[in-house]
């Protein structure tokens, strides 16, 4: 994408299928990456996402030591595994923005022996790791705190990492990548090790983690519905592994099919995905649209249903795919009554304070939404559609900002909001380098 302050979302006039590819999954790369240096052999990882967050993470295993071979053209990487062993003892490490690497690479670190420094972004310093680290502080990690407490910059100091406790309990409800990283990390330990849960946020995420533990060899036991167990014996072994495409930006263009009614295809999406954006199809089903496969039973294709001026109003409840959360509000002023959105107080310790970005631009282009306070530090978010969006649009004859936040998941939801009435400025679309960088130019592509 050409550098640029702004984007300017034009009104996409054509009716013909719209095929597309999107990156490999983000969430899926860094598990892959992390996974694969603790393997006890050579692994080689494909479909891989280049992004900021994963040239972080790449940048930090360099850092760490490891053997890393990147072809970014031919999207692999092949990572020199060490059995669950940071090579260097003593390191500086810089995990940038990325909440993956934060979480998975902390953990990592304060398994091991040695000395470590962990930076991070400004962005990041704000971003929760208070229960991650109280629980490596518990299982004996030595963590000094080079600025705010719970909060990078950070420094692990292990001289030896004995007489560790065999058990740990986990808060989940602002983030499931805590859970993720004990789990993938605790292979480390070479114990039988107990993780209990408290909380429910992210569970998709967490299964997930375990299903692609499992792909490299390890298996997680579920003792019960909030206890997992990893075993003694557990070692993490892979030679080759594949990406899966990304499903949370798959969503934007399945959500562009709904409110143009276009025919959408993404490529090598598969109903059995293991991320829990895929749910979203669900969603969009219950809105108004089919949900098919085609022959090869491989690529989801968005039909939306005929003679249909706007999509349905309801309620869903989105704490297992809340990435989606902003795609459905974009969307949700194309509905025929209320959107109630579910269970997403979480979002707004996320890249940025997503609730507050749904409401400030929804308000930008006249559109009124409601909290819902719940227990637990949750809400719920009501959005009000107003008769004939594009058309009240148009008659304001104002171009609307669309204020990001720094954040790309904002930048490339709302871009939706101008794709039927070329009213829509994207301010900063640069901050889409965080997952899909040249998801602007893909979305030129189909005019």
């Amino acid at each position: 994408m050409k550098m640029m302050n702004e984007y300017r979302v034009k009104k996409l006039n054509r009716k013909s299928p719209i095929v597309v590819e999107v990156p490999g999954s983000k969430s899926i790369t860094n598990r892959a990456l992390l996974l694969a240096a603790m393997t006890n052999t050579t692994c080689r990882v494909n479909g891989i996402l280049f992004s900021d967050d994963s040239r972080h993470f790449l940048k930090a295993l360099c850092d760490l030591g490891f053997n890393v071979l990147v072809d970014e053209k031919n999207k692999t990487v092949s990572i020199e595994g060490k059995g669950g062993i940071i090579p260097k003892q003593k390191a500086t490490i810089d995990v940038g923005s990325a909440g993956t690497a934060a979480r998975f690479l902390t953990a990592f670190c304060a398994l091991n022996k040695g000395e470590f420094i962990i930076n991070s972004s400004e962005q990041m310093k704000k971003r929760p790791m208070k229960e991650l680290l109280i629980c490596l502080e518990e299982l004996g990690s030595n963590i000094e705190y080079l600025g705010e407490k719970y909060h990078f910059p950070i420094k692990i100091c292990n001289k030896h990492m004995q007489n560790l406790k065999d058990e740990i309990t986990v808060n989940v409800n602002k983030s499931s990548q805590f859970l993720s990283a004990l789990l993938i990390s605790s292979v480390i330990l070479k114990k039988d090790f107990k993780i209990k849960i408290d909380g429910t946020h992210g569970m998709a995420y967490v299964r997930m983690t375990i299903e692609m533990m499992k792909q490299f060899g390890v298996e997680v036991k579920q003792l019960e519905e909030r206890v997992y167990v990893i075993k003694e014996d557990s070692v993490y072994s892979c030679s080759s592994y594949q990406v899966e495409p990304d499903v949370s930006a798959a969503c934007y263009f399945y959500a562009l099919g709904a409110i143009c009614s276009i025919k959408v295809k993404v490529k090598n999406v598969k109903k059995e995905s293991l991320q829990g954006d895929i749910k979203f199809l669900e969603v969009l089903e219950d809105m108004g649209c089919n949900v098919l496969e085609d022959e090869n039973g491989e690529i989801i294709i968005i039909s939306p249903l005929e003679n249909r001026v706007n999509l349905k109003g309801g309620t869903w409840d989105l704490s297992s795919f809340s990435d989606q959360a902003l795609t459905l509000s974009a969307i949700a002023v194309y509905a025929d009554s209320n959107v109630c959105i579910k269970n997403i107080g979480h979002i707004r310790f996320q890249e940025c304070d997503r609730v507050n970005a749904i409401i400030s631009n929804l308000e930008k282009v006249n559109v009124k939404t409601e909290i819902i306070k719940k227990e637990d530090d949750n809400l719920d978010l009501v959005i009000y559609p107003v008769d004939d969006f594009d058309k009240m649009l148009v008659e304001r004859k104002k171009i609307n900002v669309i204020e990001t936040y720094e954040d790309h998941r904002v930048a490339m939801a709302f871009s939706l909001l101008g794709i039927r009435n070329a009213k829509i400025i994207i301010e900063n679309p640069l901050c889409c380098r965080k997952t899909f960088e040249n998801y602007f130019d893909v979305l030129d592509g189909l005019y």
